[in-house]
Parts: C-alpha cells; structure tokens; sequence
C-alpha cells in the first residue's frame, strides 16, 4: 500500500465497463476490468474519457467532457466510479470536499448539477447514490446531501434540497452503514453531529460493490475530491443527534402525484427564484426593501409543502445571507442567519435541529469575523 499512497498518481481510467457477471452470490468486478488503487478499488470509466488522481489519502475524479450519469431509469450509467467487492455487514465512509465546480450558466442552458459521494450498486438497474450535491437553476444554488435508490431501474425518491442543506464550502462526511438489507444513511458537516438522513433497502442481496461516484451535467470538465475513505468490518452504528427519517423502500410514482401538489411545487419554486433575482441586487436595497426581502424570504423557508415534506429555510437562509456578506452588509447576514434560526426553532421539527445549530454557528463566526475586522482598523 505504502507504494501507491506513498507518491501521486495520475492514471487514466480504464475504458472497460465494469463486467457485472452476476454469479449466485451476486456482482463482481473482472479481474481485468481496471486498474487497480489500493485502499479504494478498482475504477470503472464506460465513456474513456475521466481520470483519477491519487494523492496520499486525496482521491479526485476529473470528470471527462460531456454528460456523466448514473440514470437508469433514463438509460445512462456512463459516470466514473472507483468500486471495491464487498460482502456480509459493513460501513463505508468519505469526506467530501466542498466548493463543487458549479459552471456560470450562458441564459441559454439554465440548470446544472454536479455531485460526488458514495455509490453503492448491486448492477445497473439497482443502487443507491448518497452524495454532496450542488444544483442550479435560473441562477438560483442549492448545495444539499443528495440520498436516493434506483429499484429495476426506477427512482424510488427523488432527493430534496432541504433534506440535509449543505454550506458549500465546507467539506462533509458521507457514512452509509450495511446491514442484512438495510442502509443507513448519515451526513456531517466536519466536525459537526451525525444526522441521519434515513434508511434504504437492497434486496436479495449478498455481495455489493461500494465505493465513491459523481453525477455531472454540464459539457466542461470538472473535478471533485474525495478524502479518507474508510471501510469497515467491523459494524458499529453511529450515533445521530438529528434524522429527516426518509424511507426509500417504496417506488413513489413522481410523474403521477396529485396536480395540486405539483402546481403548490411550482409556485414554491418561481417564488424562491423571484427572491434570488430581488438579491442580486441587494446591496442597492433600502433598509426597508431589505427587511421586506429577509421576511418574505422567512415566510417562504418556513412553508412546508405535501410534496417537499421539509423545508428550505437553511438552505434560503445561507444563500441570502451570503448575498449580503459578498454586498459589504455583514451585519444583515447576521441578522439573516439568527432570525431564521428564530423562525425555524418555532417550528418544533425535531428534523430541524442540526440546520437551526448550524445558522447559529454561522452568525457567531461572522460576528468573530467582524470583531477581528473592527480591531484590525483602529
């Protein structure tokens, strides 16, 4: 081992899709299906086209030009992996980096997502991708742990911004527990609690192939960084102080919920993009324009809708803050960061507990920062 991690490699991912040859006791990956990195396994491209770069206990995927999906309800599965043959009860566990490579968007293409975490797979049709996930829309970012299962090549879930909202650049900790047929899913942001994001099942299972993957839309090249994976034998369960209790065992038709629902979604929607487009402008804001934006801005985070079944108000309360920090107005971001923090404890959603902490610990660290700033100058 000490050969490989001891110096830098930049390898070439093999062209050869990784050869499912489904034996009775389930996946395995062909001896000659790709080079080999110890510690982490072996990497699978099916496009030819991405590289892996290991350095010490950083590995980073560069991600090829074009496209790369793990789609199997929409028939792509080109995005590379680096897998490793796993049986029997097991944790698997890896850092995230943050500040995920989102592209400027040209007003003709208006959404991007890239995505990088653990990807467990027993074949095409049937995986579960947990992920740090940056996705935008009409200029509007969301940064948030992606947790989602594919079933016979159906979505059972799609993932939420507000299951588990993400500050973009820090790095986070991705851990899925294994047992009997059971997934845990657990997130953290370094250094933080656990929180749970909930459980999945993978049935009729024996042995799986884990390891780390991403998902990437835009046509450029981009990169994301992975650190200190950690498989374990050895199962011991993490204790979480927060879950979003989200359940993946059932298929939940998306395209066939109630109209009522999808057009409550759509409006929760256009009115977080109007919100974003009044801030970027904020700093040209009156004082009493910029407390109308932080109200409405509250009232909309703390809506809670059938379909979304969480709410977005850490992740509102992030981007809007930032918004006034980049503007030279900190102490509004402050007042951001606390008064969501407010609104959302009044709630009483055990789920929120870990975001309401977390916008504390930003208010406080940017009021540190101001101090420092304000002695610096006398």
């Amino acid at each position: 081992m000490d050969s490989i991690l001891s110096r830098s490699l930049f390898l070439p991912l093999c062209v050869a899709v990784l050869h499912f040859g489904f034996a009775d006791d389930g996946p395995k990956i062909a001896e000659d299906a790709s080079p080999l990195i110890e510690g982490w396994g072996q990497t699978i491209d099916p496009d030819g086209d991405s590289q892996v770069h290991l350095d010490g206990q950083c590995l980073t995927i560069g991600f090829g030009p074009g496209p790369h999906a793990l789609d199997a309800e929409g028939g792509r599965m080109n995005s590379p992996r680096v897998l490793q043959d796993l049986a029997g009860d097991f944790s698997i566990e890896v850092t995230v980096d943050g500040d995920l490579p989102l592209p400027v968007l040209d007003g003709v293409k208006t959404v991007a997502y890239i995505s990088g975490g653990l990807f467990l797979i027993q074949d095409d049709k049937n995986y579960i991708r947990f992920e740090r996930a940056s996705f935008t829309r009409n200029g509007t970012v969301w940064h948030y742990a992606n947790f989602e299962q594919r079933i016979d090549a159906k979505r059972t879930r799609m993932g939420l911004f507000a299951d588990f909202p993400l500050q973009p650049n820090i790095p986070v900790e991705l851990r899925l527990e294994v047992k009997g047929e059971s997934v845990r899913a657990l997130v953290r942001h370094v250094g933080d609690d656990w929180h749970e994001l909930g459980i999945a099942r993978m049935r009729n299972r024996d042995r799986l192939l884990a390891g780390v993957s991403g998902v990437k839309t835009d046509p450029g090249r981009a990169e994301v960084k992975f650190r200190d994976l950690n498989v374990s034998e050895d199962l011991v369960a993490a204790k979480a102080k927060s879950s979003s209790e989200i359940d993946l065992n059932e298929i939940r038709q998306i395209i066939r919920t109630p109209q009522p629902e999808n057009v409550q979604w759509r409006s929760l929607i256009r009115e977080v993009e109007e919100l974003q487009t009044r801030a970027e402008s904020i700093g040209e804001l009156s004082q009493v324009e910029q407390t109308q934006l932080i109200n409405e801005a509250k009232r909309i985070g703390t809506m809670k809708t059938p379909r979304l079944n969480s709410y977005l108000g850490p992740s509102i309360a992030r981007r809007l803050a930032e918004r006034f920090s980049d503007a030279g107005l900190p102490e509004q971001a402050i007042r951001v960061y606390r008064e969501f923090a407010e609104s959302l404890e009044r709630l009483n959603e055990p789920g929120l507990r870990e975001s309401i902490r977390s916008l504390r610990e930003s208010a406080d660290q940017l009021e540190r920062q101001q101090t420092v700033n304000q002695s610096a100058q006398e």
